[in-house]
């Protein structure tokens, strides 16, 4: 029994903190991030994503509308992984 009482306690280890992004967006926020992205030579979904706490599907979305307008195009298309520069 002295034994057992004495086993090591796991640590869960580095917990990440949960980023609290937004789902939806505004006009003003959509054409603010126009605006950032013409200025930019390469572009992925994480960065937007950083920069201005959106998630990373309504980063996908903004760059597939930007595609579809000819205002950026798609560079290097990988499975998780995608690079966007302008037009």
């Amino acid at each position: 029994m002295p034994a057992q009482s004495k086993r090591k306690k796991w640590t869960k280890g580095k917990i990440k903190e949960k980023s609290n992004n937004a789902v939806l967006i505004d006009r003003d926020g959509y054409e603010k991030i126009i605006k950032e992205v013409c200025k930019n030579k390469l572009l992925t979904p994480s960065n937007l994503t950083d920069r201005f706490h959106i998630t990373v599907s309504l980063a996908k979305n903004i760059f597939s509308d930007l595609c579809d307008k000819k205002v950026l195009k798609s560079v290097d298309a990988a499975t998780k992984k995608t690079l966007y520069t302008k037009n």
